[in-house]
């Protein structure tokens, strides 16, 4: 079964993106000249304006509220994948139903004034059923790959 590799390997990789936008800030303020490359990477997907952004210690994280709230949503929902949810049925019988997640992060975008912890939370909601239709996508790509031949 493919299942539980791809998943970890899915889940480490998104860690690994989550580990780097922690450690922009961390190496910016340990004196690491390298800390520039992270935040210019990041700064092709984020504006990071550092007052919509987290802080370790002085400086800011490499991506805003939102995008840090839409990766770790992303993350809990690879870890919840394998959990026999309701939710994932019902995705699956009905691909549409990931817009209702999204509704939030829209109202927050255009009609609310928001908020780190509004931004942080509709990034989260509206990532967090993304990472199943990923997952079902990696699951049957790899279910047409075809088998590596065997030297023997």
């Amino acid at each position: 079964m493919r299942k539980a590799p791809i998943q970890i390997a899915l889940l480490l990789a998104v860690l690994a993106w989550i580990g780097l936008i922690f450690l922009a800030p961390y190496s910016r303020q340990s004196g690491w000249s390298g800390s520039g490359l992270i935040y210019s990477f990041f700064h092709q997907i984020c504006h990071q304006l550092p007052e919509r952004s987290f802080s370790w210690g002085v400086h800011p994280l490499a991506v805003c509220h939102r995008c840090l709230g839409i990766y770790w949503g992303f993350a809990a929902g690879l870890l919840l994948v394998g959990c026999r949810l309701r939710l994932w049925a019902a995705l699956q019988g009905q691909p549409r139903l990931m817009m209702l997640f999204w509704i939030p992060l829209a109202i927050d975008v255009f009609l609310l004034p928001n908020t780190w912890w509004s931004r942080f939370l509709t990034g989260w909601l509206a990532a967090f059923p993304v990472a199943f239709f990923v997952q079902l996508a990696m699951e049957q790509l790899s279910a047409r790959a075809p088998a590596p031949a065997n030297p023997g």
